[in-house]
């Protein structure tokens, strides 16, 4: 009976031990199975931040964006973005005509980051002589200068002391007359050349009374009449720009008044005087006419970046009286002067065939290109110009064109926020 008690009891430890055994196996697979659980968990809820985190950043590129493309909303280089317990750090850089944007989204410290790039789409238009003229030609007079190349689909008449200091073409049968004082400084093209001083080769049909210091070439085909550089279609296309902006009456701009303007159509006139300051933020169309006069100064905003803008008159276009015109790297109070130049301008345009359409004089000194296709330009009393283009063209009296390399290509934009296409998007 001993011996079969002391089995009984082996018996019952042997499965008191399997059973705690067994316990301890199953406890094992529970806590192992509720770490996958919790774990699955964790990665579950981090799978969501991690989204949270992508969308956030994505809505910060949304919202840059429309602030970019709207020019009536603000938007900063550095900036940040709240939404739903997540954030958005966002950087905006603009290099040229590319804008990137990089924006970090943050939701509880998961990290998503994306870049988009933008290109501006502007118009081109090349300008490849400090003068082109039409048919109603060019004279020059009284120690007036162009500095750089001249094309004339007319004559080219010259009266006490100009100077060409490029090459001057007169296309078709006109003639080169007068520079017989300072002259033309590389080569002259025309049908006929009398009473003038070359300073290198001269290209013609008939001679008479002139100086050529290189080498002559009698009997020299016509050069063909140009184009002018902007179409008409063009010229449409940015006054439906300007008028998508909205419209107004009468616009005066006087004292010491500063405003920001366009893209917008006037129904009227424009006037800016005193010692005002007006920023163009986008294309300006007038439907009357233009004055800017005294000591007050016009300037592209400084989100132009690189391109120029554009300004419309389809009346006359008057400018005098020391006014000033900057590119965008905007105006110094304190030197009376545009900043340093950065290779952007303001095409001043008209589109009336009046004589003069457009008239600038009285120390005038201007970052801009001077337009009338079908019209008379008049530049006169020390007035400065980068370009001048038109049917006909009168300068005197000590009036410059400055003609810089850069008109060769020239990109327009509406506005700063005109013509952003998407050239990239993706995660980084």
């Amino acid at each position: 009976m001993k011996c079969k008690s002391v089995i009984n009891n082996n018996q019952a430890q042997a499965s008191l031990a399997i059973i705690v055994i067994v316990m301890s196996i199953a406890l094992l697979i529970i806590a192992g199975q509720s770490l996958t659980v919790v774990n699955s968990l964790k990665m579950s809820t981090n799978s969501v931040k991690s989204i949270q985190s992508y969308y956030t950043a994505e809505a910060g590129i949304e919202d840059s964006l429309l602030r970019i493309i709207d020019p009536s909303l603000a938007y900063a280089p550095t900036n940040s973005l709240n939404l739903n317990g997540g954030s958005a750090s966002i950087v905006i850089i603009q290099a040229g005509s590319e804008l990137t944007i990089n924006s970090t989204g943050d939701m509880d410290n998961l990290i998503r980051a994306l870049e988009v790039k933008l290109e501006t789409t502007a118009d081109g238009a090349s300008f490849n002589y400090g003068a082109q003229i039409g048919e109603g030609g060019l004279t020059m007079m009284n120690n007036s200068k162009i500095i750089g190349n001249l094309y004339s689909s007319g004559n080219v008449t010259a009266v006490n002391s100009p100077e060409i200091t490029g090459d001057a073409w007169a296309a078709g049968i006109s003639t080169i007359n007068g520079f017989n004082s300072i002259g033309i400084g590389v080569d002259a093209h025309a049908n006929n050349i009398t009473n003038s001083k070359i300073g290198r080769d001269a290209y013609y049909q008939t001679i008479s009374n002139s100086t050529v210091l290189g080498t002559q070439y009698p009997y020299s085909p016509n050069s063909p009449q140009m184009p002018m550089p902007i179409s008409e279609i063009q010229i449409s296309d940015w006054k439906a720009g300007a008028a998508d902006g909205g419209e107004m009456g009468d616009y005066v701009l006087s004292g010491s008044d500063t405003d920001s303007l366009g893209p917008i159509k006037i129904n009227g006139n424009m006037t800016i005087q005193g010692t005002s300051l007006l920023t163009i933020n986008g294309t300006i169309w007038v439907t009357g006419n233009i004055v800017f006069q005294n000591s007050a100064v016009l300037q592209l905003s400084a989100d132009y970046g690189d391109m120029s803008a554009v300004l419309i008159a389809d009346g006359t276009l008057t400018v005098q009286n020391n006014f000033k015109v900057c590119g965008s790297e905007g105006y110094n109070n304190s030197t009376s002067a545009c900043n340093t130049q950065n290779a952007t301008y303001l095409l001043l345009l008209s589109t009336n065939a009046g004589d003069p359409a457009i008239s600038l004089n009285n120390g005038s000194t201007m970052r801009a290109i001077v337009y009338a296709a079908q019209g008379v330009l008049e530049i006169q009393n020390n007035a400065v110009v980068v370009e001048a283009t038109g049917y006909g063209l009168t300068i005197e009296n000590n009036a410059q064109l400055i003609y810089e390399t850069g008109l060769i290509n020239m990109s327009f934009s509406a506005g700063p926020g005109d013509g952003w296409e998407i050239t990239d998007w993706k995660e980084i």
